[in-house]
């Protein structure tokens, strides 16, 4: 691989080896453009920097997913310092939020989208906690409400910041309302000047373990194949104790307040769900026009 383009190949060899399917070194020689040579020699870089490579029978590469390592990754003190100076020449930058933004949306490769995302979602959350801490109100710009469809700016006071760094608990000065805000649904983050004052008027609804509040709770179980049960415990963490496996049989069994987080969840995994016990879900699902066969 030349030098200048070595990284982006990387970056699509990882892609391409951890999208579920395997390849030859051939396969994956003509995708990248490369020589055969050239591929195993990225083989050796993967390797060496942590990346657990596999073949089956059939001389087809693919690498394991070490999902522990996804839900507590580790740095290198090399890369600690070299993450800090990165991040402390461009986080003040007016653009940088609009740059990541357009990478993110312009990016083919999922692994680079996932590392643009997150550093989105790192910006907006800086700001919501400066925020918070300082009792400024903000202006989420554009902000894509999933239940109206509607995208318009919110004028927020800041209650709390979830753990998990992904929602907020806001209170909507237009509504006069505390909702729950995802970071994802918001193209930017403005902190004015004017202070919080509606500190009386705060509630902390209650919220299941998918983000959505609700007065009454029911526990619901759902039969998983072994790629939703690890999906489900990197996008909501909060359910790792409400999941569970037998031999090859996944579950979860857990308590939810509303259909739409769990039901989104399902409806976006068409085929990894196995079984749904809970009427009220099941009728949910029926009426987004769900097509598999849960009951």
């Amino acid at each position: 691989m030349s030098q200048q383009p070595r990284f982006l190949k990387l970056l699509r060899l990882i892609s391409l080896l951890s999208s579920g399917r395997k390849y030859t070194v051939k396969k994956l020689a003509a995708f990248l453009e490369v020589t055969s040579r050239s591929v195993y020699r990225a083989f050796d870089t993967l390797e060496e920097a942590g990346f657990l490579l596999d073949k089956d029978f059939e001389d087809q590469y693919f690498l394991h997913e070490n999902l522990e390592s996804r839900l507590h990754p580790k740095f290198s003190p090399e890369e600690l310092e070299y993450i800090r100076q990165w991040a402390g020449a461009l986080k003040e930058h007016p653009t940088m939020n609009s740059i990541l933004l357009k990478l993110f949306q312009d990016s083919e490769l999922p692994a680079v989208k996932e590392i643009l995302m997150k550093a989105r979602l790192q910006q907006l959350a800086e700001k919501c906690k400066h925020a918070l801490e300082d009792n400024n109100q903000v202006l989420i710009k554009n902000y894509h409400s999933a239940e109206s469809g509607e995208i318009k700016d919110r004028l927020l006071e800041i209650i709390e910041i979830k753990p998990d760094y992904r929602s907020l608990l806001g209170f909507e000065i237009e509504s006069k309302q505390s909702k729950i805000f995802k970071l994802e649904r918001m193209a930017d983050v403005i902190i004015l000047k004017t202070k919080t004052q509606h500190h009386s008027h705060y509630q902390k609804p209650l919220v299941d373990l998918f983000g959505m509040s609700g007065d009454h709770e029911r526990w619901i179980e759902l039969h998983l194949s072994m790629r939703a049960y690890h999906l489900m415990r990197e996008e909501f963490p909060a359910t790792v104790d409400y999941l569970h496996h037998e031999n090859d049989n996944y579950f979860f069994h857990g308590p939810i307040r509303a259909n739409e987080g769990i039901g989104r969840f399902i409806l976006g995994l068409p085929g990894e769900i196995k079984k749904v016990k809970d009427d009220k879900l099941l009728n949910y699902m029926k009426e987004k026009r769900a097509v598999e066969k849960w009951v």
